[in-house]
């Protein structure tokens, strides 16, 4: 028994001296051949410390969990008199990253992807690196559509142990929507559930959108949209079974197959404002009886309009945080809903302060004058829009926005933020040339509707030739009392020579001055009224003294001129409810104007227009406008004034009234066979804008396809519709850098033999 416990201790050491050589207790850890890679994540890792015994067995799992962090080529583990040391070989680092070929997603994405992933200069490239790049691209990508995108990595060695990335990209084509099949709808129609999907086969005239193209955004929005359509006819119980995308195996197709659940239809019973005391109770009350009806098909719509109106009314009285929940409590047996609205009024909101930024031609009064909510006054989501509606009719504003910002450490505060787009407003046109009637021809013409960025208007034009001399200036001052009314300046002096033109027979000189003014008597009513003076004097050569006669009304007078005084009333009403000055997508803007030489002057006569043009959006994204425009203009003597006398009557063609036709060209002439103008003058205008986003940016670019027919007649009583002339065509408005440019093609319809017709017309301005 003695000799076997020997003989087994003996054996313990033996086995114990053993172990001991496999292995040694850890005096220090020393790490060699860091470059980039923190010493410190490399301790984190490591399965021991100091004092701890390292066993050589556990050498392989420790060089593969240093392999795995995916930053070293080669490592080494060995053992010195107690000290552990690891050697490690870095991978590269990237010094650069190149991408090619991406035109559908920005450099600037497809870097910060990388980066969060841990790809970027100055990082270590990982094994794993290839693959997360390859990965996150197609991630971007097939967001898109594009699932046949190809991408190819390569790295290009560099020195210091560096490398650089370069990825190619071929996206290939947008793997595009073919069909769109909707199973279980057994009450609502394919028609009326694609009807505004986002996705889906494209019609043949649909060239502008690009709804087939493949995104699994759009069609999550579509599969939302299903669920809307049917609350809005009152299926409650709708849902979604299935969604089965399947992509062709060219990846160049999907089809979409979706199957759904009606449920059953549900009637209003009752709709309940759940609040016993809330401020503006009876006005919401009616909007919610206006809306949701007893007895009526539930509609979803309905209730938020009813909502949104609550709202609103709420927002208006001061409670800028407003909210209303509406609640339909189904009754499954009766197949009925209870419709209940829970108002939430947050606290009574103050406007502390009102900031305009973006705007650096134009001072910052300009557009305070437009403010309709005020400083320190309660919050009004009305009077707010009110204020955005009215800078953007400024003409020398492109668009507003406004932006919420709560005060800190207050919760009855905030702060208005209006940012503004100028957009240029002048125009500066200069030209010279020569001709044989004329002679030399210089022209200058500047006009700014932001003088000096105060929202004065400034004009002046100087023409000057053989045969015509115009000198005018005008200005506008829109604030020129505290209470907004508006005063306009004008001075002007012409002199025109058409017989050295040799295209009438008749001259002019003329002197005006005139000061109006515009009350506003609404927010979308001003009232104009002013005063003209007018010196004009008429004359021939003795042998035109019967176009002299003819062109004022006075036979078997022999005179080598007429010259009149005149003073001239003006009186004038506007409305103007448009969204935006530059290219307005709803609200009219009416104007009826009055002119009268009165009693005393030299001539006696009146001139009256009424011009009404309406903005009717046609879809809910305001694609589609149809925009109609009524101008009509009447003008007749009195006293003894024999004739409104052919300068100052009407005349109609080019881009102004009735498109495609010369400018002035339509309308009666004289016995010379010169238009002479008319006392009436009707023009109808209609236009159908249509999107060009897909041209070009739809702030700077417009077109419509438009009709225009109209015509001048010699007084009101000789009115012919058959006599009226039409044009059918294409309208393009575009903002460019050096101005605004109007293009119209047109083509004529009702024409008559003689009419000076235009197919192309355009006016040019160059903004500054």
């Amino acid at each position: 028994m003695k000799i076997t416990s020997v003989l087994l201790a003996f054996i313990l050491i033996i086995l114990t001296g053993i172990a001991k050589a496999d292995g040694f207790i850890i005096k220090d850890i020393k790490i060699i051949g860091l470059d980039r890679v923190d010493a410190s994540s490399i301790f984190l890792i490591l399965p021991f410390r100091i004092n701890d015994y390292f066993d050589y067995a556990s050498s392989p799992a420790l060089m593969r969990l240093l392999y795995e962090q995916g930053y070293f080529e080669d490592v080494e583990l060995r053992g010195d008199n107690g000290d552990l040391y690891i050697v490690l070989s870095e991978r590269p680092g990237i010094a650069s990253i190149r991408i090619e070929g991406n035109d559908e997603v920005p450099e600037e994405g497809i870097l910060e992807a990388l980066e969060f992933n841990g790809i970027a200069p100055g990082r270590i490239y990982k094994y794993a690196s290839f693959d997360v790049i390859k990965r996150e691209l197609r991630k971007q990508y097939h967001a898109l559509g594009k699932y046949a995108v190809r991408i190819d990595v390569e790295t290009i060695a560099l020195s210091n142990n560096q490398l650089s990335l370069y990825i190619r990209i071929n996206e290939n084509e947008t793997t595009r929507v073919r069909d769109i099949t909707i199973l279980g709808n057994y009450r609502l129609s394919d028609k009326l559930l694609t009807k505004d999907f986002q996705s889906g086969s494209k019609k043949w005239y649909e060239f502008w959108k690009d709804k087939d193209k493949y995104s699994r955004f759009k069609l999550a929005a579509d599969i939302e949209s299903l669920q809307a359509i049917y609350q809005d006819y009152g299926y409650l119980d709708f849902a979604v079974e299935e969604t089965k995308v399947t992509l062709t195996p060219d990846r160049r197709f999907i089809d979409v197959l979706i199957k759904i659940k009606e449920g059953q239809q549900y009637r209003v019973n009752q709709a309940n404002l759940a609040a016993s005391s809330i401020t503006e109770r009876k006005k919401i009350t009616k909007v919610i009886d206006q809306h949701i009806k007893k007895g009526a098909i539930f509609s979803r719509k309905d209730t938020l309009a009813a909502s949104s109106e609550i709202v609103n009314i709420l927002r208006d009285k001061g409670y800028a945080t407003a909210k209303v929940d509406a609640i339909p409590q189904p009754d499954t047996q009766q197949r009925t809903v209870d419709v209940t609205f829970f108002p939430n009024l947050g606290s009574l909101t103050y406007v502390r302060r009102i900031n305009i930024r973006g705007n650096t031609a134009t001072d910052d009064q300009v557009f305070r004058h437009e403010l309709r909510q005020l400083e320190s006054a309660p919050y009004s989501a009305k009077k707010i829009d009110l204020s955005k509606k009215r800078m953007q009719r400024l003409p020398f504003v492109g668009e507003v926005t406004v932006e919420q910002r709560a005060v800190e450490q207050s919760v009855d505060q905030i702060d208005l933020d209006f940012n503004i787009e100028e957009r240029k407003s002048g125009s500066f046109n200069i030209g010279a040339g020569y001709s044989d009637s004329d002679g030399a021809v210089l022209t200058l013409q500047l006009s700014q509707s932001n003088f000096l960025g105060t929202g004065n208007q400034f004009s002046t034009i100087f023409n000057n030739s053989k045969s015509n001399t115009r000198y005018a200036v005008r200005f506008t001052d829109p604030n020129h009392t505290m209470d907004g009314i508006s005063r306009t300046l004008s001075a002007s002096y012409s002199s025109v020579d058409y017989e050295e033109r040799d295209v009438s027979r008749i001259d002019t000189e003329a002197t005006n001055l005139s000061a109006s003014y515009g009350i506003p008597i609404s927010e979308a009513d001003t009232l104009g009224l002013g005063l003209r003076w007018e010196d004009i004097r008429f004359s021939a050569s003795s042998d035109r003294q019967d176009d002299l006669e003819e062109c004022l009304g006075r036979e078997g007078e022999t005179f080598d001129y007429y010259q009149f005084r005149s003073y001239i009333l003006t009186a004038g009403l506007a409305y103007d409810t448009r969204d935006s000055a530059l290219f307005p997508k709803e609200g009219a803007r009416i104007s009826s104007n009055l002119e009268v030489y009165g009693p005393g002057s030299g001539l006696k006569y009146y001139k009256a227009s009424y011009s009404h043009r309406h903005f009717f959006p046609l879809d809910s994204d305001k694609d589609f406008v149809f925009a109609p425009r009524l101008l009509l203009s009447y003008a007749d003597r009195y006293g003894n004034t024999p004739e409104v006398p052919c300068t100052d009557r009407f005349f109609a063609g080019g881009t102004k009234t009735v498109r495609g036709y010369l400018n002035n060209s339509l309308g009666p002439e004289n016995s010379f066979g010169d238009p002479e103008g008319g006392n009436f003058r009707v023009v109808g205008n209609f236009d159908l804008y249509f999107p060009t986003g897909f041209l070009y940016d739809p702030k700077r670019l417009r077109a419509s396809v438009f009709t225009d027919i109209g015509n001048v007649y010699e007084d009101i009583s000789d009115f012919d519709t058959s006599e009226l002339r039409g044009a059918l065509g294409i309208n393009v408005s575009w903002i460019t850098a050096i101005g605004a440019v109007t293009f119209n093609f047109a083509t004529q319809y009702n024409d008559k033999p003689g009419d000076d017709t235009e197919s192309f017309q355009f006016d040019l301005g160059t903004n500054f």
